[in-house]
């Protein structure tokens, strides 16, 4: 035990000498999410970006300025395929902290044998709170996403009601160019997802490598639930891999 605390007690002042302003905090890019979950800082003016998750799903943005940024998440067509545009607006606050939001919306569904026109809406928005002491960057984040689904013969259903999605995240800059990343969240549910709530929670946590112009992500996701812990964990126990890989411009 002696020996782990010399081992541990350097990153520990370290840590506590950044916080106090001591460390000169280390700007990296990608800096407008952790994992999944956006934060309250935007990408440097002019910044024009591609983010492809699992390299299904792409989210291209670009910066207008330190407060504005827009884009669209694109779905490649691989059976279905969709579009969701979104916008962000952020703003620091004080030294440390910014606060910002965004509004999303799209349709996604299948492009190909979809006889009974099977088609899913979405529309949302979230509220994130940034703060960044030295290396470390601590986000609170909150995702309201309502859902339709359409069918041929009874149009849209809204009765699913609207998803909420609270998140806290952690990043932590090892340098210019490696970050620690982790996120916590969970799912409350209205209408009929109110099941949900409190059934369903989720951490990440990973690593990311920057350069000046791309970017990627791997690490696992841990659905920390009793289906998931009963039946797959022992197959998955560091969790569900995940990975992102990016440009910018």
């Amino acid at each position: 035990m002696g020996k782990g605390l010399y081992l541990i007690l350097p990153v520990m002042l370290t840590a506590v000498m950044e916080f106090h302003g001591v460390a000169a905090e280390i700007v990296t890019n990608t800096r407008d999410r952790i994992i999944f979950s956006s934060t309250a800082l935007s990408p440097d003016k002019g910044e024009l970006s591609a983010t492809g998750y699992a390299a299904g799903l792409w989210d291209i943005q670009y910066s207008f300025n330190e407060n504005l940024t827009a884009g669209a998440y694109v779905n490649l067509p691989f059976y279905v395929i969709g579009a969701f545009p979104h916008i962000t607006l952020n703003t620091r606050i004080s030294e440390h902290w910014s606060v910002g939001g965004g509004a999303i919306t799209g349709i996604i569904g299948p492009y190909i044998d979809n006889p009974e026109q099977y088609y899913l809406f979405m529309a949302g928005g979230h509220l994130a709170a940034t703060g960044t002491y030295g290396r470390h960057l601590f986000n609170i984040n909150t995702t309201i996403a309502a859902v339709a689904l359409h069918e041929k013969d009874y149009g849209l259903d809204f009765s699913n009601g609207a998803l909420i999605i609270p998140n806290a995240g952690y990043r932590y800059s090892i340098n210019g160019t490696w970050s620690f990343l982790a996120e916590a969240a969970t799912v409350i549910g209205t209408a009929g997802s109110a099941d949900m709530t409190g059934k369903y929670w989720f951490i990440l946590y990973g690593l990311r490598v920057a350069g000046e112009t791309v970017f990627g992500d791997f690490g696992f996701c841990f659905p920390a639930f009793k289906e998931y812990l009963r039946e797959t964990w022992k197959y998955t126990p560091l969790g569900i891999p995940y990975f992102t890989i990016g440009v910018k411009f």
